[in-house]
Protein backbone atom coordinates (compact mmCIF):
# COMPACT_ATOMS: atom_id res chain seq x y z
CA UNK A 1 0.00 0.00 0.00
CA UNK A 2 1.24 3.48 -0.81
CA UNK A 3 2.54 5.67 1.98
CA UNK A 4 -0.25 7.70 3.57
CA UNK A 5 0.44 11.42 3.72
CA UNK A 6 -1.86 13.09 6.21
CA UNK A 7 -3.02 16.55 5.27
CA UNK A 8 -5.56 17.07 8.05
CA UNK A 9 -3.31 19.65 9.71
CA UNK A 10 -3.85 21.88 6.68
CA UNK A 11 -7.42 22.49 7.87
CA UNK A 12 -6.06 24.14 11.04
CA UNK A 13 -3.89 26.63 9.20
CA UNK A 14 -4.37 30.37 8.71
CA UNK A 15 -4.38 29.70 4.97
CA UNK A 16 -7.35 27.34 5.30
CA UNK A 17 -9.29 29.95 7.28
CA UNK A 18 -8.39 32.43 4.55
CA UNK A 19 -9.78 30.10 1.88
CA UNK A 20 -13.06 29.86 3.80
CA UNK A 21 -13.25 33.66 3.91
CA UNK A 22 -12.26 33.92 0.26
CA UNK A 23 -15.06 31.57 -0.71
CA UNK A 24 -17.62 33.71 1.11
CA UNK A 25 -16.38 36.82 -0.70
CA UNK A 26 -16.49 35.15 -4.14
CA UNK A 27 -19.95 33.63 -3.96
CA UNK A 28 -22.78 35.97 -4.83
CA UNK A 29 -26.51 35.41 -4.51
CA UNK A 30 -26.18 31.94 -6.03
CA UNK A 31 -23.49 29.43 -5.14
CA UNK A 32 -23.26 27.19 -8.24
CA UNK A 33 -21.48 24.35 -6.44
CA UNK A 34 -24.03 24.40 -3.61
CA UNK A 35 -26.81 24.25 -6.20
CA UNK A 36 -25.16 21.22 -7.83
CA UNK A 37 -24.72 19.46 -4.47
CA UNK A 38 -28.32 20.20 -3.48
CA UNK A 39 -29.59 18.94 -6.84
CA UNK A 40 -27.50 15.78 -6.51
CA UNK A 41 -28.91 15.14 -3.06
CA UNK A 42 -32.46 15.56 -4.40
CA UNK A 43 -31.69 12.98 -7.09
CA UNK A 44 -30.38 10.51 -4.51
CA UNK A 45 -33.45 11.01 -2.33
CA UNK A 46 -35.72 10.49 -5.34
CA UNK A 47 -33.85 7.32 -6.36
CA UNK A 48 -34.18 5.98 -2.81
CA UNK A 49 -37.95 6.64 -2.80
CA UNK A 50 -38.34 4.94 -6.17
CA UNK A 51 -35.93 2.01 -5.85
CA UNK A 52 -35.20 1.55 -2.12
CA UNK A 53 -31.70 0.31 -2.98
CA UNK A 54 -29.23 2.96 -1.97
CA UNK A 55 -29.32 5.13 1.09
CA UNK A 56 -29.22 8.88 0.33
CA UNK A 57 -25.85 10.33 1.35
CA UNK A 58 -27.35 12.66 3.96
CA UNK A 59 -29.06 9.69 5.65
CA UNK A 60 -25.83 7.80 6.36
CA UNK A 61 -25.30 7.43 10.11
CA UNK A 62 -22.84 4.58 10.69
CA UNK A 63 -19.30 3.90 9.54
CA UNK A 64 -20.52 0.68 7.95
CA UNK A 65 -23.14 2.53 5.91
CA UNK A 66 -20.52 5.08 4.91
CA UNK A 67 -18.00 2.45 3.82
CA UNK A 68 -20.61 0.54 1.81
CA UNK A 69 -21.79 3.77 0.20
CA UNK A 70 -18.25 4.85 -0.70
CA UNK A 71 -17.53 1.44 -2.24
CA UNK A 72 -20.69 1.73 -4.37
CA UNK A 73 -19.64 5.20 -5.51
CA UNK A 74 -16.13 3.97 -6.42
CA UNK A 75 -17.56 1.14 -8.51
CA UNK A 76 -19.83 3.60 -10.30
CA UNK A 77 -16.89 5.96 -10.84
CA UNK A 78 -14.84 3.14 -12.34
CA UNK A 79 -17.64 2.34 -14.78
CA UNK A 80 -18.09 5.98 -15.78
CA UNK A 81 -14.32 6.33 -16.19
CA UNK A 82 -14.30 3.41 -18.62
CA UNK A 83 -17.08 5.13 -20.56
CA UNK A 84 -15.08 8.37 -20.56
CA UNK A 85 -12.05 6.55 -21.98
CA UNK A 86 -14.14 4.97 -24.73
CA UNK A 87 -15.81 8.30 -25.50
CA UNK A 88 -12.41 9.79 -26.35
CA UNK A 89 -12.62 8.09 -29.76
CA UNK A 90 -16.28 8.96 -30.24
CA UNK A 91 -19.37 7.28 -28.82
CA UNK A 92 -20.95 7.38 -32.27
CA UNK A 93 -18.44 4.76 -33.39
CA UNK A 94 -18.92 1.02 -32.89
CA UNK A 95 -17.62 -0.37 -29.59
CA UNK A 96 -14.87 -2.28 -31.41
CA UNK A 97 -13.42 1.05 -32.60
CA UNK A 98 -13.99 2.92 -29.34
CA UNK A 99 -12.15 0.32 -27.33
CA UNK A 100 -9.27 0.23 -29.82
CA UNK A 101 -8.12 3.51 -28.27
CA UNK A 102 -7.11 1.64 -25.09
CA UNK A 103 -6.86 -2.03 -26.07
CA UNK A 104 -3.21 -2.37 -27.00
CA UNK A 105 -3.79 -5.61 -28.91
CA UNK A 106 -6.15 -3.98 -31.44
CA UNK A 107 -4.71 -3.24 -34.89
CA UNK A 108 -5.97 0.40 -34.89
CA UNK A 109 -4.56 1.15 -31.43
CA UNK A 110 -1.53 3.22 -32.53
CA UNK A 111 -3.32 5.10 -35.28
CA UNK A 112 -6.23 6.12 -33.05
CA UNK A 113 -3.96 7.22 -30.21
CA UNK A 114 -1.92 9.41 -32.59
CA UNK A 115 -4.98 11.44 -33.63
CA UNK A 116 -5.41 14.92 -32.16
CA UNK A 117 -7.85 15.12 -29.25
CA UNK A 118 -10.99 15.98 -31.23
CA UNK A 119 -9.96 14.64 -34.65
CA UNK A 120 -12.75 12.73 -36.42
CA UNK A 121 -15.22 13.52 -33.64
CA UNK A 122 -18.65 15.03 -34.15
CA UNK A 123 -19.95 17.81 -31.93
CA UNK A 124 -22.09 15.15 -30.24
CA UNK A 125 -19.02 12.99 -29.64
CA UNK A 126 -17.28 15.92 -27.95
CA UNK A 127 -20.36 16.71 -25.86
CA UNK A 128 -20.55 13.04 -24.86
CA UNK A 129 -16.99 13.19 -23.49
CA UNK A 130 -18.05 16.11 -21.35
CA UNK A 131 -21.16 14.29 -20.15
CA UNK A 132 -19.17 11.22 -19.16
CA UNK A 133 -17.03 13.41 -16.95
CA UNK A 134 -20.17 14.98 -15.47
CA UNK A 135 -21.46 11.46 -14.77
CA UNK A 136 -18.31 10.95 -12.71
CA UNK A 137 -18.94 14.20 -10.84
CA UNK A 138 -22.34 12.87 -9.71
CA UNK A 139 -20.58 10.14 -7.75
CA UNK A 140 -17.90 12.49 -6.42
CA UNK A 141 -20.68 14.82 -5.23
CA UNK A 142 -22.38 11.85 -3.54
CA UNK A 143 -19.17 11.15 -1.63
CA UNK A 144 -18.80 14.81 -0.66
CA UNK A 145 -22.36 14.84 0.66
CA UNK A 146 -21.83 11.58 2.56
CA UNK A 147 -18.71 13.02 4.19
CA UNK A 148 -20.58 16.15 5.25
CA UNK A 149 -18.79 18.51 2.89
CA UNK A 150 -20.63 21.56 1.64
CA UNK A 151 -19.46 23.82 -1.19
CA UNK A 152 -17.48 26.07 1.14
CA UNK A 153 -15.60 23.13 2.68
CA UNK A 154 -14.92 21.59 -0.73
CA UNK A 155 -13.41 24.87 -1.91
CA UNK A 156 -11.30 25.40 1.20
CA UNK A 157 -10.06 21.79 1.29
CA UNK A 158 -9.24 21.89 -2.41
CA UNK A 159 -7.29 25.16 -2.15
CA UNK A 160 -5.38 24.00 0.94
CA UNK A 161 -4.48 20.65 -0.62
CA UNK A 162 -3.54 22.29 -3.92
CA UNK A 163 -1.20 24.68 -2.08
CA UNK A 164 0.32 21.70 -0.26
CA UNK A 165 0.81 19.90 -3.59
CA UNK A 166 2.69 22.93 -4.95
CA UNK A 167 4.81 23.00 -1.78
CA UNK A 168 5.56 19.27 -2.09
CA UNK A 169 6.54 19.71 -5.74
CA UNK A 170 8.91 22.54 -4.83
CA UNK A 171 10.49 20.26 -2.17
CA UNK A 172 11.07 17.55 -4.78
CA UNK A 173 8.36 15.26 -3.36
Amino acid sequence: MAEFNSCAELTRSKEFAGFLEEYESMVGAIDPLKKMLDTQNLLQEDLFKRLKRTIPPLQIHTKGELIDFLIDQKLALDDEFRELIESCHGMSRPESERSAAWKKWKSKYSAIRAESVNENLTDDDIAEKHMELIDMLHFVFNMCLALGMDSKLIYAHYMAKNAENFARASRGY
